[in-house]
């Protein structure tokens, strides 16, 4: 992982605070939830059924959407 990365990541964990510390993300990032894209980018499924407690995802009844920040940038800077 690039330097720039890594110092993007500890700038978006700083400004966001997460009850479950991260765990979506996986320790190192090496295995993080799995998420897709969807809507050409505009919003990010939630495909495992343990993120029904976490504060940033969303149920629309059709599925769950992510909200995290740093899930977000995970999936769209570093496609993991």
């Amino acid at each position: 992982m690039a330097d720039e990365h890594r110092t993007t990541i500890q700038d978006v964990i700083g400004r966001m605070q997460c009850r479950k510390g991260f765990e979506c993300c996986g320790p190192g990032f090496q295995k993080p939830c799995k998420v897709r894209s969807v809507l050409g980018g505009k919003l990010i499924e939630c495909l495992e059924d343990g993120q029904k407690e976490c504060e940033f995802a969303v149920d629309f009844g059709c599925g769950r959407f992510c909200e995290c920040p740093l899930r977000d940038f995970l999936l769209r800077t570093l496609n993991i």
